[in-house]
């Protein structure tokens, strides 16, 4: 869970802010053996340019 912040910077550019919400997961939400890895970029300002 967390927050992700898109804004369009012009035509070719938008920039990305993730901001991760805190939150402590056990066996009684989520069964052993899942993987609760999160795969999104940890960077702020992070910028995708369309080519």
């Amino acid at each position: 869970m967390g927050q992700i912040n898109l804004k369009k910077l012009n035509s070719t550019q938008i920039s990305w802010d993730y901001y991760p919400n805190n939150r402590i997961i056990d066996d009684a939400i989520c069964p052993s053996g899942i993987d609760t890895t999160v795969y999104l970029p940890h960077t702020k300002n992070l910028v995708f340019t369309k080519q």
